[in-house]
């Protein structure tokens, strides 16, 4: 069975009998086998590797090229820059569950008044610890189980920063240090990221 190679068509390779569609006219599955050498090379290109060749459309038909070390180095920059892009999107998208954006101070604060209050000997009266005060009957029923709770959070959430920070910077390494589109490919996918 023989397969064309269609650009701009759905799906881009058609064989002998499947049906295809090109700039919205649908071609039925017998028009290959029916239409002479002239038609259907008026569509279809010869089979070609994107990864290393060019085809371009002469006025005599087509033209299959290998692509120039510019071409080649062009595709694999906007590769890589496309990449790290995707891959930063998807680490901030990670952190994102862990973390609500702009209250990075506020956890801090937290983490920093729940060590102050135990070194402090867990005192009953908590005026001067604002939000530890202002959570316990909320979050939890006593100022123990609050600072408990923080300093679990706070742990799940450094354990899982550190992990989403080591995928990221490993993924970017990779994909900067790629030779070729396809390394690009395999370095952002199947990335695995933390979740809550």
């Amino acid at each position: 069975m023989t397969s064309y190679y269609i650009p701009g068509a759905s799906p881009l390779y058609a064989h002998d009998g499947q049906p295809f569609t090109v700039q919205d006219t649908l071609y039925p599955g017998d028009w290959l086998a029916k239409a002479g050498p002239d038609s259907v090379g008026a569509i279809a290109a010869p089979d070609h590797d994107p990864a290393t060749q060019v085809l371009d459309r002469l006025d005599t038909g087509w033209s299959v090229r290998d692509k120039t070390v510019d071409e080649v180095s062009g595709e694999l920059a906007s590769a890589q820059a496309m990449a790290v892009d995707l891959v930063k999107g998807q680490a901030r998208q990670a952190r994102g569950q862990f973390l609500t954006p702009g209250k990075d101070s506020v956890y801090l604060k937290k983490m920093t008044e729940a060590a102050a209050w135990t070194e402090a000997g867990m005192p009953a009266d908590l005026t001067a610890y604002p939000y530890l005060g202002g959570e316990v009957g909320i979050t939890a029923a006593s100022a123990a189980e609050v600072v408990a709770l923080w300093q679990s959070r706070h742990q799940a959430c450094t354990t899982a920063s550190a992990a989403i920070e080591a995928i990221e910077r490993q993924a970017v390494k990779a994909i900067t240090q790629a030779s070729t589109v396809a390394a690009v490919e395999a370095a952002t996918s199947g990335l695995v990221w933390p979740t809550l």
